[in-house]
């Protein structure tokens, strides 16, 4: 299940993948659905793995994005999801944004690249939240 119009796009490609999207309304920006549409497609809905991109990450605020209906969106799959793994690149760190999606708390993995801030190197081991490090 995703609500990215390019992850649907690319998983279409790939043989023995059944996809589900969200519907909803088009963030042309960042060719993803959001909206009430959207969120009602996940009602009734549990996932085992939620991979969740975001737009800031900072000690105090958690995980935010700009943009609120991807918020709201955002904090429901994580509330229906066993595992959440955040996915994002080093420059999003030190970033909050005005709308929280959650909290380190829920957070289980994190995979970013090798220019993550040693503070949240210390902070990701000191709330026992997978760190993995990928270099491109």
């Amino acid at each position: 299940m995703t609500n990215g119009l390019n992850i649907v796009s690319e998983l279409a490609q790939a043989n023995n993948i059944e996809v589900m999207n969200t519907g909803g309304t088009l963030r042309k920006k960042s060719l993803s659905f959001y909206g009430s549409k959207a969120e009602a497609s996940l009602n009734n809905l549990r996932f085992d793995k939620l991979i969740l991109g975001v737009d800031g990450i900072d000690i105090q605020a958690g995980f935010t994005t700009h943009f609120e209906p991807e918020a709201n969106l955002n904090r429901l799959m994580c509330n229906i999801s066993k595992k959440i793994i955040a996915v994002t690149d080093s420059s999003k760190f030190d970033r909050s944004n005005f709308h929280i999606i959650t909290s380190f708390d829920s957070i289980d993995t994190l995979i970013t690249d090798s220019n993550i801030p040693e503070k949240y190197k210390e902070y990701l081991i000191s709330k026992n939240i997978e760190l993995i490090i990928v270099d491109v």
